[in-house]
Parts: C-alpha cells; sequence; structure tokens
C-alpha cells in the first residue's frame, strides 16, 4: 500500500510512500476491536466509587418511637434504606474493574486500527516536522490544511487528529498544545484506542520506523 507524502506545510508532494503490509493491510476485525475498546475503558475505571451500607451510617442507635401505640409504621432506626440519609441498599463499593488481554491481540488491535485508517486513506505522512520556535499558528495552518485536502469529502464524526511524534519535541508538543482537537502523542506509546477516537492520523516518516521497532520487532 501506499499513501500521498506531504510537505510541512501540508502540501502534498509527488513522492509516495510504501506502507509495511504487516502494519497497514490486515483485514478489519470488528471482534477484536471491540473486545480491545472494553478492556483498554475497564483498565481506565478508577473503581473507587463507595455508598455505606446501614452498618457504615453514623447514629440511629435509638428507635425512632415505640413499637405499638403510634399508629405509625413500627421503625428501628433512622439509619434504615427506606429512610432519607439512611444505607444505601447494595451500592457501589471500591473494586478492581481491570481486564487482562495478551500483548500479541493488543498489538494485533493496533495494527487493525492503523490497517483502517489507511484502507480510508485518512493518514498523513510528512516529509519531515520541525520547528525552530514554538508557533502555534503554524502547527494550526499544517492541521488546517491536511483536514482541507484529507477530510472535506468524507462525513466524519468530529474531525478529530492525532499527531504522532517519532520522539519527544517540546517545540512541536507547545505547538500543538493550545489547538482543538488536536492531539499529540509519541509513536511508541500509540495504542488502537487513541486511533480508533481519532478521524486524521498525522505522522512524519520516521514515526513509520518507529512503529515498526517499536511493535513488529518486539
Amino acid at each position: 500500500m501506499e499513501l500521498a507524502l506531504f510537505d510541512q506545510k501540508g502540501k502534498k508532494l509527488e513522492e509516495k510512500v510504501t506502507l509495511n503490509p504487516s502494519i497497514f493491510e490486515l483485514p478489519e476485525n470488528k471482534t477484536l476491536i471491540a473486545q480491545y475498546v472494553r478492556v483498554f475503558l475497564a483498565n481506565n475505571r478508577q473503581g473507587n466509587a463507595s455508598s455505606k451500607m446501614r452498618g457504615e451510617v453514623s447514629g440511629g442507635g435509638i428507635k425512632p418511637w415505640k413499637q405499638k401505640g403510634t399508629g405509625r409504621a413500627r421503625q428501628g432506626s433512622i439509619r434504615s434504606p427506606l429512610w432519607v440519609g439512611g444505607g444505601v441498599v447494595h451500592g457501589p463499593k471500591p473494586r478492581d474493574y481491570s481486564l487482562k488481554m495478551p500483548v500479541t491481540m493488543k498489538r494485533k488491535a493496533l495494527f487493525t486500527a492503523l490497517s483502517m485508517l489507511a484502507k480510508e486513506s485518512l493518514i498523513a505522512i510528512l516529509d519531515t516536522l520541525k520547528m525552530a520556535e514554538f508557533k502555534t499558528k503554524k502547527m494550526a495552518e499544517l492541521n488546517a490544511s491536511l483536514k482541507k485536502t484529507i477530510l472535506d469529502n468524507k462525513k466524519l464524526l468530529n474531525k478529530k487528529t492525532l499527531l504522532v511524534l517519532p520522539e519527544m519535541d517540546k517545540k512541536l508538543i507547545s505547538s500543538a498544545r493550545n489547538i482543538d482537537n488536536l492531539e499529540v502523542v509519541q509513536a511508541r506509546d500509540l495504542n488502537a484506542y487513541m486511533l480508533l477516537s481519532s478521524d486524521l492520523l498525522i505522522m512524519p516518516k520516521e514515526s513509520l520506523k518507529v512503529i515498526e521497532e517499536t511493535f513488529l520487532t518486539k
């Protein structure tokens, strides 16, 4: 599979980039993607919600009124679940929601997500991406130019962009920080959920090598 190559200003070049078929040409696997998303979201749950049962609520040591003769229903404690301010029946307690998934399945889900974006031509490969100074304006112009070229004719949800850097670059990260719907990540930290929640993937061609070295050769 080949994709167009863009310059740092978002203009398409005549040169094309050949993608690794082991990463960018996997068949669609909705079952694997759904399983990965379920595991990812479960592992991100804090699980610290907690409610008090009637034995944990303070007070209620005395009977509200005598058993008989009042005409009212018998009550033994103001901390009964039937009372406002009482205990909670079957309420949430701190628990671990985490699930396990084999590393090979996680990598296959990542490659499947990349393949889905590549198939729809939603990946913009840059010849180079360097900034001599902190310039949000230049990053915004690049993002807008690529969106106009690639996404304008596609019906997408939020047109969120994911910028994948080959290495840590403070100037690039700071330049993209205040741009709406633009998220920056290093290639070695990439995961399938980021890709699935993005409509456009932008990466310098050096990031392709980092993805291969990180996820394919290990």
